[in-house]
């Protein structure tokens, strides 16, 4: 797997915020704040170790360990038009990165599987929310 085929999961809804750019933003498209807050909640519901939620120019983040191993999940959302001019409709991406020792990078081990509980858990989370497409792959 190269540096560019994480596991990722892509979802359709009009749950989150794709509309209103707050002050704090670093740019006017940052949006994902309230779904990492959402994804944060349903993890520690997991009993999943999650740090604080954070910024970067193309959406927002959470560190979270499973067992021994740590995660890096990235999210945004990008905006879809509709014909019935639903607010916030869009399609949000999730990228799950395993953080692996130099160990285990020098010798091609420790790569992120499906067994792997971050992804196994982001890849739950649909039922029971108004999710629509819900994918999930490398």
């Amino acid at each position: 797997m190269n540096h560019y085929e994480r596991p990722r999961h892509s979802v359709r809804t009009q749950r989150f915020n794709l509309s209103i750019t707050k002050a704090h933003f670093i740019n006017p498209d940052c949006f994902g704040e309230d779904l990492a807050a959402w994804l944060k909640d349903k993890l520690i519901d997991r009993d999943r170790d999650v740090s604080q939620l954070g910024q970067e120019d193309w959406g927002w983040y959470l560190k979270v360990k499973c067992d021994k191993e740590s995660y890096f999940l990235g999210m945004n959302g990008i905006p879809i038009e509709t014909n019935q001019n639903q607010k916030d409709s869009g399609e949000w991406r999730i990228i799950v990165k395993k953080n692996r020792s130099i160990g285990q990078w020098l010798g091609n081990r420790g790569k992120i599987g499906a067994a792997d509980n971050a992804c196994s858990d982001c890849g739950d989370f649909s039922s029971g929310t108004r999710f629509r497409r819900c994918t999930s792959g490398r």
